[in-house]
């Protein structure tokens, strides 16, 4: 069902803007509601997705791109200084698995503060 234009003196000549409303039943609503929380989710990770990409891209990071291999490195009590370690890989895979890794952006944020 269709609404009536709002009151006169609501807005401008008593006309609403934009298209007409139409009635929505609480369960239309609700399903609206939930896919557009959905849409914003997946727009928030992708964002987090570009954010850590683009460091990942930033030349100053080749280093903390993959795991450090500590025999490579002859360092063997690597881990035994570094509790957690993490590289920018490593949140890049995290991020991408299905189901992802992370809860929240700021668990994303936790594990490239670790790797500073």
């Amino acid at each position: 069902e269709r609404l009536q234009t709002l009151p006169s003196g609501s807005l401008a000549g008593g006309k609403r803007a934009g298209p007409p409303l139409i009635a929505e039943g609480p369960d239309a609503k609700r399903q609206r509601q939930l896919a557009e929380r959905d849409r914003r989710k997946k727009e928030l990770w992708d964002e987090v997705v570009k954010i850590v990409e683009k460091i990942r891209k930033n030349p100053k990071s080749e280093a903390f791109r993959i795991p450090v291999d500590p025999i490579k490195l002859k360092i063997p009590d690597y881990f035994k200084i570094i509790q957690n370690p993490m590289d920018i890989g490593t949140v890049l895979k995290k991020l991408r698995s299905q189901p992802r890794q992370y809860s929240s952006p700021a668990e994303v944020a936790d594990d490239i503060r670790l790797i500073w």
